[in-house]
């Protein structure tokens, strides 16, 4: 019965000594000057006893770290050499590095982002393009300047209309936007306008003519094609 006793003690023993050893090993004493992330990996399996799995294309194995830990537990000292852009995860005796995936639409704020376009005289701009840079979402704006899109925070938002300069707004969290465009004179002078709308210069196929208002009653002409035809 003694002996059972002392065997038994003997192992609560052990396994307390094997606790301590364990949680000991899970901090980090060391000094590095520009270090090479890779070798700092390789002191941190040496000391801990963990195991660290990355792929090399995840992490920059080059980069160099200058940083001094006296008994850190392991997970600050990873937090402090891995840049924002990987992650981590300790699993018994692993720790298993990996590259961040880019956030999806459902962990980004979404909405309806909605605003008025108004020109230099704070009339609406109507038929104005409202675009998200980089992707096909768009719209056009009311008769009141008006228009509404469903998009994520941090977005682009590309506004252009004809004879104006385009204008980009990074959308954060206010949704009701107040846009201004102002008149671009060298993009008015490559517009013409015509008998049925507006076109650019460079896009016209045919010639073009015109007749001054002085000019009318000079002609005896009674119809607008005879007077063109005339010049």
């Amino acid at each position: 019965m003694k002996n059972k006793f002392l065997k038994k003690r003997v192992a609560i023993l052990v396994f307390g000594m094997f606790l301590c050893t364990v949680a000991f090993g899970q901090s980090v004493t060391k000094d590095f000057h520009q270090t090479s992330l890779s070798n700092v990996l390789k002191e941190i399996e040496l000391q801990t006893g963990l195991s660290v799995v990355y792929e090399t294309k995840d992490i920059d194995r080059n980069k160099p770290i200058t940083q001094s830990f006296k008994n850190t537990p392991v997970e600050k000292v990873l937090t402090a050499v891995l840049d924002e852009k990987t992650n981590f995860t300790i699993r018994e005796k692993m720790i298993m590095i990996y590259k961040k995936e880019v956030a999806d639409q459902e962990k980004l704020k979404s909405g309806i982002y909605s605003g008025v376009v108004r020109d230099d005289n704070n009339e609406p701009v109507i038929g104005a393009s409202v675009t998200i840079k980089g992707s096909k979402t768009g719209t056009v704006t009311d008769i009141n300047g008006k228009f509404s899109i469903e998009t994520v925070e941090g977005s682009t938002l590309a506004v252009s209309y004809i004879g104006y300069a385009t204008k980009e707004v990074i959308l954060k969290d206010k949704t009701d936007l107040q846009i201004s465009l102002r008149e671009d004179q060298k993009l008015l002078d490559e517009v013409v306008v015509i008998g049925y709308g507006t076109v650019r210069r460079g896009d016209l196929t045919g010639a073009i003519s015109s007749v001054k208002g002085d000019d009318l009653p000079k002609t005896g002409n009674t119809t607008v094609a005879q007077m063109l035809k005339a010049q």
